[in-house]
């Protein structure tokens, strides 16, 4: 059976309660906010971070929400993407179908977003795989970019998918090193 038939995508509705006990009972180690309490996670929610200009979707599989998927900025040409997928069913290639669909629901959705885009911290091999596999560009490396909650900093990559990769089923290389400036 293929992944993506077992999955069930939909969007976030006045689910408060339930989106942030689904954040705090996960570890998120590769996430800023990785140790955040319920407060914060009330707080973002009132703020609007999953709702209004972004767009937020519950990923469920046999009937058990496993992940999360925000797009953040919708009105921008260039949204952000937030990415969560439960500990108990990271690495099986779920990721990889998350961030095919909300790239199909994206460019299919909103015609003036030219390209998507995520960024990760360097040291979370399982996420820069994943948008590799899912056919997202690596873009940029920031150094001492990622600064996390408790004042930890790391580095951190960013990936995009243009539209008109999409739209033509390729992936088109970056231009990065043509010049030594």
């Amino acid at each position: 059976m293929n992944v993506l038939d077992t999955l069930k995508i939909y969007p976030l509705k006045d689910e408060k309660l339930e989106l942030v006990t689904f954040l705090q009972r996960e570890h998120w180690p590769y996430h800023s906010n990785h140790e955040s309490s319920e407060a914060m996670y009330e707080h973002a929610f009132d703020e609007g971070k999953y709702h209004g200009k972004n767009l937020a979707f519950w990923v469920e599989q046999f009937d058990k929400k496993i992940g999360l998927v925000v797009i953040e900025d919708i009105d921008d040409l260039n949204p952000m993407l937030d990415i969560r997928l439960a500990s108990n069913v990271r690495g099986r290639g779920i990721g990889k179908h998350m961030l095919q669909w909300v790239t199909d629901y994206t460019f299919t959705n909103y015609e003036k977003v030219i390209r998507l885009e995520g960024c990760t911290r360097v040291d979370n091999m399982a996420m820069r795989k994943t948008f590799h596999a899912a056919g997202f560009v690596k873009e940029a490396y920031y150094r001492s970019g990622w600064i996390d909650e408790d004042g930890t900093v790391y580095d951190c990559l960013s990936y995009a998918k243009t539209r008109s990769d999409w739209l033509h089923g390729t992936i088109t290389p970056i231009q990065m090193d043509n010049e030594p400036f």
